[in-house]
């Protein structure tokens, strides 16, 4: 946990396949950070809560062995697209205040998540609205019907002006 906390220098990160977990605000704060590298075929299962908020990373590749993302674990980064790989089964609230993110895809075989065309990403049976993208070019948006609950800090960092 908080590994390099707010360190002023790091800008870039080669992350070996043999780390398992990236610990709470790892690289919170790391303001100059903008390119994190993961070796093939990593073990990474989780990534921690705030491991990566307050970042200047604009990609970030998600291995396909991460199971768990922490809460606002990209929150206020400069991230523009992300893709959600099948193992993760829980990144609730990971994704939150990300005022550049154009769009999140999430792999059609996530047996818990689903993201339609504008890159809004939902629960699978669509009851529940995990994420809104900042960037969208959208100022109203009507909560399709079946929706049942807003994830924690859905909408933030948007440019909606009307939710119907």
């Amino acid at each position: 946990d908080y590994a390099f906390y707010s360190d002023d220098y790091l800008e870039s990160i080669v992350i070996p396949a043999s780390l398992e977990e990236i610990g709470k605000s790892a690289f919170n704060s790391c303001q100059e950070l903008t390119e994190v590298v993961f070796e093939e075929d990593s073990s990474l299962t989780v990534i921690h809560s705030s491991a990566f908020n307050y970042t200047s990373l604009r990609e970030f590749y998600i291995p396909e062995s991460v199971a768990k993302i922490g809460s606002d674990a990209f929150s206020a980064t400069d991230i523009r697209y992300i893709f959600i790989p099948a193992n993760v089964l829980n990144c609730d609230g990971a994704f939150t205040d990300m005022e550049n993110a154009r769009s999140i895809e999430v792999s059609p075989e996530n047996p818990n998540y689903w993201s339609n065309s504008s890159g809004i990403v939902f629960s699978k049976d669509k009851s529940v609205l995990h994420f809104f993208p900042g960037d969208s070019s959208m100022t109203e948006y009507t909560v399709p019907a079946g929706t049942k609950h807003i994830a924690y800090a859905a909408f933030s960092g948007t440019n909606l002006k009307k939710l119907l």
